[in-house]
């Protein structure tokens, strides 16, 4: 069954600060020198304004766990929500991205992923009142998935012909060769191809699996994994660069 985007929850009424994002996802006036990296998805200054990070003088090891079991049967808003979830390390957010992004199989942001499932989670606890952060850990990932491909098609739409200079950019471009002003577009192409050729393309072209082991994995043909990389390469190489267009 293909993996399709889930139907969206509105996120109107909330949105993550400037400061919780990784630096490459910041606008340009709110972006500092934080030193986080513009790969991986681990970010380890990842919190609200206001809460120290767990294992600071001012936050035990206990503190964020105890107090998001505890939080789990109040109503809170989803401002309050991020302040108990701290940067997700508690839950293993960095991880849990990293597994679910391979899964899924979309070209995302890996950065971006983590900071929205973050927002997602505080979202999605706050209009589910009495639900353990765990419970919805792999749920909140999969619409931050969703969300980032709508938001790529968005600009895509809107006219934008770059990306963010982040791993899929460097992905892209110095790997493969792809011009920076078509970045978006072929980010957008690839991510409505079929589920095979993107599965296909996560496992050899990213993770280094050989087409036998995939193959072997998925119980498919050689010749059927050869073919999926065939349309997900043909589509990264050969999509358009118009926004409305393309």
């Amino acid at each position: 069954m293909t993996d399709a985007p889930h139907p969206s929850s509105s996120l109107d009424e909330f949105s993550l600060p400037d400061s919780a994002l990784p630096d490459s996802a910041r606008p340009d006036s709110a972006r500092q020198g934080s030193g986080l990296p513009g790969s991986g998805l681990h970010a380890p200054g990842l919190h609200p304004p206001g809460l120290h990070p767990p294992g600071s003088p001012s936050s035990g090891p206990h503190d964020q766990s105890s107090h998001a079991h505890g939080a789990a049967s109040e109503r809170l808003a989803p401002s309050a929500w991020l302040s108990v979830l701290g940067d997700g390390s508690r839950l293993e957010l960095a991880q849990r991205c990293r597994e679910r992004w391979r899964a899924r199989a979309y070209l995302v942001e890996p950065a971006h992923l983590e900071a929205r499932s973050l927002a997602r989670l505080a979202f999605e606890l706050a209009v589910r009142p009495g639900t353990e952060p765990g419970e919805l850990c792999s749920e909140a990932i999969d619409l931050a998935v969703d969300d980032l491909v709508r938001m790529q098609g968005a600009r895509a739409w809107l006219g934008e012909a770059g990306a963010d200079r982040g791993e899929l950019e460097r992905h892209l471009v110095d790997e493969l060769g792809v011009e920076p002003r078509s970045v978006l577009a072929r980010l957008c192409a690839f991510n409505a191809c079929d589920e095979a050729a993107r599965v296909a393309y996560f496992a050899c072209c990213i993770e280094g699996a050989s087409i036998d082991e995939h193959a072997a994995r998925r119980g498919v043909a050689r010749d059927e994994v050869r073919e999926a990389l065939r349309r997900a390469l043909g589509t990264i190489l050969g999509a358009g660069e118009g926004g409305r267009d393309g």
